[in-house]
């Protein structure tokens, strides 16, 4: 009996734990109306931070708005010159709507079929595996850092359509409009997909039972109920080619040139060919020339002012769009009748033309029919094929070159630069090597030097720096008199009436002492036997070519000593050993460091360009003839035939001996620093500065999108507010990168950090990258299933603790995805960093106020090697390999994000 409790009776221990008092009641309530207010204003930020973007470019666009009253007003409407340093300055706009509005149109013009047919065939055609497999690739073809495309296009696009249509230039309207266009479809692609894949399978299902076929079905009723979402989808895509930054400005030209006649379809369609000049490529390539305050920055921050306002109205566009498809009669259960009502008559219509079947009987029309249902089959597969051998055609050309930047035969200039840089091997194996092959260049080298009789300037050149030592200044006179002898009559006198005491003569013609008579009689002795006059002799296919200038590239092929490549390298007999070579840069210093740049120089060597005038049948002067002849037939005719044979037979003959070529793979190449233009050394400052971006911009941006994200899932009712909210969220995403960068500068750079720095970079790109993290975020906490939220509610947890300690737990792995596909976004971008942290080339600085000091970072170091810079011309292979890494940095980040997103989404389906 006393073992026994009634019923209503609770015992005391659990009286504390399953019930609350009224105070940690209070406090429950108090803590959660904490957290909810903590949601609502942090998550308010997102509409601070786009009044801000809109307010500071506006306030840097009042000076240009306001300076000329009505007139300036009208001018960027009204002219399309633009003449910033004119005197006065002109900001007339319309040359460069012209440009963005060409590039975009046909841009659209392409990727608007191919990219709806595309989703049309994930949708409709292939099977859900191969689905899957496509996918993927579509957004790895959306991962493609822009300043990639960018570079694709500079160095495989404009040759290309240069040699094909005879373009003067490859970088024009069509070059840029082609790139925009792969880069555009798979936005195009993934919208329209959605959009056609949330039509209910009955509507299909009622087409065919009418007896439609497949194309039938999909261009009469699937494409027409998806309308909404296709039209979201072409906006998307005309957005993110307005926005672009990166490939118009490396791709299109960066010229203002607007036909006359600009409203004529064979005008522009000829205009294609011309360089052209977008809003985005001018807002990037002159903010960095115009001065502070002036009246040009502000008229740039106004052409930033129109783009975002476009992408704006564009947004809203898309979100009215998007919202008509989502409270639209089409789809909606409830009103399946009516559409099959409609359906019946699209059907019967697209079935009861009479026609086919008088004109051709009734078993041609359904063979016509067939013939349709096949070829649009045909054509939706060749569109899926088209994006595959996209992504295929942009990568594999990059990362073919790319991977010989770490693979490939090196020679002993690049030992021997790695140990004088980072000493790296066995010093006295490089050392021994090095003297074997400077051996085996010495009879090159004193084949040069008898030659060098054709190039009387050198001569006089280190005559002047003999005598500004020893103070001979009268010699050296009288040693470039000899020097400029143009026969063997006038060497011989000006030998005999050199200006020199009688001493000295009787020494020149023994043993000497006086180092610039030891040059004058080298010179005489190398001279005296040669025809003079062929210096000034033209060579046998340009007349505009002397003997001299001939001999002269072919010296420098050798020799390298203007800086632009070469074949072996300097001598060091001339410079008294290696010691006295470290004042020169690298490029001189050093000789090829790959064995296939040794063997393209060589090729050069072997062969010349030459340009033969051309005129018509009046005389008038025509473009020239390029011709690519033999380099020893230039000479052909003359005494220096033979010996330039020899010389380039014995380089040919020798060469392997004279560098020692070794494959290596070259794994320090993403470690070790870089020499001026990357012409030796690795990217290992690059990838950490990008790598330090990136982090930094995530942590920045991090916490603000998780907390965004949890608002809009867990605390925010649907009402004008949060409405509001998701168009900042959207207009955020849509604002072109450009903008971001105009941004950082105006108020990151120039108001908090007062200089370009690693942290206002980061700052700018945790701005651009913040939809990204708050939509993944917010598809993840939406994901994590509502049960998982009433058992924590049944257990006497409130909101705030609940989201806390379940829900943000389980959407952890979501989140993630979203962080890594943040990091790709920030470590691809360029725009955003060009004002605000980013610099080509230099080492990272890890010092204590590294936050404050600007990178180099991959991405803009890949569009200086690509369009600025010359020694980077010289070595191809490091242009390719730090767009390589670029591109696998970012892609690896994507197939991370792929991967974990398909573990998720089997976990949560219980596969």
């Amino acid at each position: 009996m006393h073992g026994i409790v009634p019923d209503n009776v609770v015992p005391d221990d659990e009286k504390n734990t399953l019930l609350l008092s009224a105070e940690s009641d209070r406090w429950r309530k108090v803590r959660n109306f904490l957290a909810f207010q903590l949601l609502a204003r942090t998550a308010n930020l997102i509409m601070l931070v786009i009044v801000a973007i809109f307010g500071f470019i506006l306030w840097r666009s009042l000076p240009f708005l306001t300076s000329g009253g009505i007139g300036r007003l009208a001018e960027p409407f009204l002219s399309g010159k633009w003449f910033p340093d004119a005197r006065p300055p002109e900001f007339g706009m319309l040359a460069l709507f012209y440009g963005s509005f060409v590039v975009t149109f046909v841009a659209m013009a392409i990727a608007a079929p191919v990219g709806i047919l595309s989703a049309v065939a994930l949708s409709d055609m292939v099977s859900f595996r191969i689905r899957r497999f496509l996918k993927p690739f579509i957004e790895l073809l959306a991962a493609i850092p822009s300043v990639a495309f960018g570079f694709f296009a500079i160095k495989i696009v404009a040759p290309w359509l240069q040699d094909t249509f005879g373009f003067s230039s490859g970088t024009n309207a069509l070059n840029a409009a082609l790139i925009l266009a792969v880069m555009a479809l798979p936005t195009i692609v993934s919208v329209a997909e959605d959009a056609v894949s949330g039509i209910g399978r009955e509507l299909r299902e009622a087409s065919h039972a009418l007896g439609a076929t497949r194309a039938e079905t999909l261009l009469q009723v699937v494409i027409p109920a998806s309308r909404n979402g296709i039209t979201a989808a072409l906006i998307l895509g005309t957005m993110r080619a307005v926005g672009e930054t990166m490939v118009v400005w490396m791709a299109a030209g960066n010229a203002a040139n607007m036909p006359s006649a600009w409203y004529r379809v064979d005008q522009v369609v000829l205009g294609l060919g011309d360089a052209v000049r977008t809003i985005t490529a001018t807002i990037a390539g002159d903010m960095g020339e115009a001065p502070a305050e002036s009246l040009h920055r502000s008229a740039l921050f106004t052409v930033a002012l129109f783009l975002l306002l476009f992408t704006f109205c564009m947004n809203i566009l898309t979100e009215y769009v998007s919202r008509n498809r989502r409270h639209g009669d089409i789809g909606r259960p409830n009103a399946t009748a009516g559409v099959l009502s409609m359906l019946y008559g699209r059907v019967a219509d697209a079935l009861g033309d009479v026609s086919p079947i008088l004109m051709f009987g009734q078993k041609r029309s359904y063979l016509l029919r067939r013939f349709f249902d096949n070829a649009f089959t045909a054509v939706a597969y060749a569109s899926i094929a088209a994006l595959f051998f996209a992504l295929v055609i942009v990568l594999f050309p990059i990362f073919r070159s790319g991977v010989q930047a770490v693979f490939f035969r090196e020679t002993v200039e690049h030992r021997l630069f790695l140990w004088e840089r980072f000493e790296r091997g066995d010093r006295e194996r490089i050392q021994k090597e090095f003297d074997l092959c400077a051996n085996a260049r010495e009879p090159i080298y004193r084949q040069l030097r008898q030659l060098s009789w054709l190039t009387p300037d050198d001569w006089i050149a280190e005559a002047g720096k003999i005598a500004r030592t020893s103070g001979s200044r009268k010699s050296a006179r009288a040693f470039k008199r000899l020097c400029e002898a143009g026969s063997q009559e006038e060497l011989a006198a000006a030998w005999e009436r050199m200006e020199i005491p009688d001493t000295e003569i009787a020494d020149a013609r023994g043993d000497l002492s006086d180092p610039l008579l030891r040059l004058a009689k080298e010179y005489h002795t190398i001279a005296r036997d040669a025809d003079l006059s062929l210096r000034q002799q033209a060579t046998r296919f340009n007349p505009d070519l002397t003997c001299a200038a001939a001999f002269r590239q072919i010296r420098t092929l050798i020799t390298g000593e203007e800086g632009t490549g070469c074949i072996l390298g300097p001598s060091i007999r001339d410079y008294k050993g290696r010691e006295g070579m470290e004042h020169l840069p690298p490029e001189v210093r050093y000789g090829p460091a790959h064995w296939s740049s040794a063997l393209r120089y060589l090729s050069q060597l072997k062969e010349a360009v030459v340009w033969e005038h051309r005129f018509d049948s009046q005389g008038n002067v025509l473009p020239g003839e390029k011709r690519i002849v033999d380099r020893t037939s230039l000479f052909a005719g003359t005494s220096l035939h033979e010996p330039i044979q020899k010389l380039i037979d014995a380089l040919e003959c020798d060469l392997e001996k004279m560098h020692r070529p070794r494959l290596v793979f070259y794994g320090n190449y993403f470690f070790d620093s870089s020499s001026a233009g990357h012409y030796l050394g690795g990217i290992g400052p690059e990838l950490l500065g990008t790598a330090a971006v990136a982090v930094f911009s995530i942590l920045f941006a991090l916490p603000l999108g998780i907390v965004t994200a949890a608002y809009l899932v867990e605390a925010a009712k649907e009402s004008r507010t949060t409405r509001l909210l998701r168009l900042c969220i959207s207009t955020l995403a849509g604002v072109p990168s450009i903008v971001f960068g105009l941004f950082g500068l105006a108020v990151i750079v120039e108001l908090v950090t007062g200089k370009p720095c690693l942290l206002a970079g980061s700052i700018t790109l945790a701005i651009l990258i913040l939809p990204v993290i708050i939509r993944t975020g917010e598809e993840a906490i939406r994901a994590v299933p509502q049960t998982y939220r009433e058992a924590a509610a049944g257990l006497g947890a409130g909101p705030a603790w609940t989201f806390f300690s379940v829900t943000l737990p389980a959407s952890l792995p979501g989140i993630l995805t979203g962080t890594i596909l943040g990091v790709s976004r920030a470590a691809g971008e360029t725009a955003p960093l060009l004002f605000t942290c980013a610099v080509a080339s230099g080492g990272f600085l890890a010092g204590a106020d590294f936050l404050m000091q600007p990178t180099p970072v991959l991405s803009y170091a890949a569009y200086d090697m690509a369009v600025g810079d010359r020694l980077a011309e010289m070595v191809p292979y490091n242009q390719y390999g730090l767009v390589s890494t670029l591109i696998l940095f970012v892609l690896l980040l994507n197939v991370a994000a792929i991967v974990l997103r398909g573990r998720i989404t089997s976990k949560l389906k219980g596969i």
